[in-house]
Parts: C-alpha cells; structure tokens; sequence
C-alpha cells in the first residue's frame, strides 16, 4: 500500500525514486549523512507547516549547491554540475 501510494506521489510530481541497494552499508551510510544534514538545518528555525518546510528545503539545497565541499576537491556542487553539462557529461537531470 506504501510503496503504491509513494510511486503515484513521485510520478505525480514528475521525480523519480532512488532506492538503495539492502545490506549495503556504504548507501545507508550516505543516506543518513543527508538526513543528518538536513536536520541540522531545520533544527534553526520552527517549521509551522508544510509549505514553510517546503520553503526552508528549497534554501535549503541553495545553500548547500553554493557551498565548497572537500568530496569535490573544495569546489561548489553546483559548479561541478555546470562544468559537466558543458562536457556533455551530464544531458538532463530533472
């Protein structure tokens, strides 16, 4: 019933879910380091309702698209992004 109701939320919303592989540490570990993240934002300010929350996680991924990251050799992601669009590395993200 879940996975029903979140497969119509998602293609509704014109996205796609990514799943991770089970048992496999290094994925989880990922996931959770997002959600850690995350958190830490919210946790600055009171969220009153879902389109705050919306809100907040819109500035949220601007902020962190514009912020050095050491994965990244200290480069912004979303200056990776642009540099590998231009390569054609990268032709369509939604």
């Amino acid at each position: 019933m879940y996975t029903k109701a979140w497969g119509e939320l998602c293609r509704d919303a014109g996205t796609k879910p990514i799943h991770t592989r089970p048992y496999n540490p290094q994925c989880n570990g990922k996931a959770e380091a997002v959600v850690k993240k995350v958190k830490r934002y919210l946790n600055r300010f009171e969220v009153r309702d879902l389109d705050h929350a919306n809100q907040l996680f819109g500035e949220y991924q601007k902020e962190y698209n514009r912020t050095p990251h050491s994965s990244l050799k200290y480069q912004t992601p979303l200056r990776v992004y642009r540099a590998k669009r231009r390569a054609g590395d990268i032709w369509g993200v939604m």
